[in-house]
């Protein structure tokens, strides 16, 4: 297993959920905390205690991503790559994100996409909802990394076939102490990363 660091880190942004049980939304928004609007009920994040605080925490994620070997870092989509649309917006804040991009040359989707189930990052898991590919047609598809099955924080990755190898994305949402999410309608719960 190797280690990438990657070049390219975003600016720490805060994520709202605009109040539907469906965690892939079209680009979240940077709402002050203080303005967004909160469910009747809400409830401390299940990895509230998770230390160390976000910011340290995500850059943590970040800098012990495990990603195939020969997976270098670059600053735009490889030629030939089309990601997954979808994008993950935690139902909490406030949240910390980080997230880098990489080039694995010579790879194929269906090899990178199993080994990366089989090697989760740092201290997560791969939710179990997430299994290895078998089927050839596919050659773009989301997963994640997360420190409990039930974690609404983690690292939400998207793998794709890309002209002479496969891109890698990854962009970490981390909560802190602080972190407050919103309790789901009532009969539903909230998608974790990559979940849908």
């Amino acid at each position: 297993m190797r280690t990438v660091r990657p070049l390219l880190v975003s600016s720490l942004i805060v994520v709202l959920l605009s109040g539907c049980a469906s965690p892939l939304v079209a680009g979240p928004g940077e709402v002050p905390p203080s303005s967004a609007a909160a469910s009747s009920s809400p409830s401390r994040a299940a990895t509230e205690t998770a230390q160390p605080e976000a910011p340290t925490k995500a850059d943590l994620w970040l800098e012990q991503l495990v990603l195939p070997p020969g997976a270098v870092p670059v600053e735009a989509t490889p030629e030939g790559a089309s990601f997954d649309p979808g994008r993950y917006a935690p139902p909490c804040r406030p949240v910390h994100r980080q997230s880098g991009l990489w080039f694995v040359p010579g790879a194929e989707f269906t090899e990178t996409w199993n080994w990366m189930i089989e090697h989760p990052s740092a201290d997560l898991v791969v939710p179990t909802a997430f299994t290895p590919n078998d089927d050839p047609q596919i050659d773009s598809r989301m997963l994640s990394n997360v420190p409990e099955q039930t974690s609404l924080e983690g690292v939400v990755y998207k793998v794709a076939g890309a002209d002479g190898g496969v891109a890698i994305s990854a962009e970490i949402y981390a909560f802190s102490d602080q972190t407050v999410c919103d309790t789901p309608p009532p009969g539903t719960s909230w998608g974790g990363p990559g979940m849908g």
